[in-house]
């Protein structure tokens, strides 16, 4: 499946087909309540995990994003941040989601080409291309934690609840979901 991912500014007017709106800047929008950004154009769910640190935000604030040295400075570090095991298992799930649903990846940035969402949908698009999300692919959890329990706590025979869980229980004990 084709990959339906786009950004957006905060506030920008929701297009058709956008999607899910997430919110991947690092602070909050001031003077909004959180019942009211999807509402306002704002956002729908909030991702911190994918917003540059406090740090490399202060480092770029400081400098003229417009100059080609600072700008790949800022996206070399950036990167390197979403190489962390949260950041990268992250991009991975908005890799698959962005296949089942379409998604947007919004910031407070405007009119301008230099915005980390720009940099994110392209981690995004190189994460499906790098690892064939296209195929059937399947995901082993071996911690017993997570079998999932019937609600008279027995696995069923699949390993999931319900007649329509594609998980099951593997031979080792843990559980494996399989994603199409």
């Amino acid at each position: 499946m084709p990959l339906r991912i786009s950004t957006y500014a905060y506030g920008d007017r929701r297009r058709r087909g956008e999607g899910l709106r997430i919110g991947c800047a690092r602070y909050l929008v001031r003077g909004v309540r959180a019942a009211d950004y999807a509402r306002r154009d704002i956002m729908d769910l909030w991702l911190p995990t994918l917003a540059p640190s406090r740090k490399l935000l202060a480092w770029a604030l400081q400098r003229d994003m417009d100059d080609p040295k600072m700008w790949n400075t800022y996206v070399r570090r950036y990167r390197g941040e979403m190489s962390h095991t949260n950041a990268r298992q992250t991009i991975r799930l908005l890799a698959r989601i962005g296949q089942q649903i379409p998604i947007s990846l919004g910031c407070h940035c405007r009119g301008t080409t230099h915005c980390h969402r720009f940099e994110l949908e392209r981690l995004i698009r190189a994460q499906q291309i790098s690892r064939g999300l296209g195929s059937s692919r399947i995901v082993t959890w071996t911690s017993a934690a997570a079998l999932t329990r019937s609600a008279s706590g027995a696995v069923n025979q699949r390993g999931g609840r319900g007649p329509d869980s594609n998980a099951r229980v593997t031979p080792s004990g843990s559980q494996a979901m399989t994603f199409k």
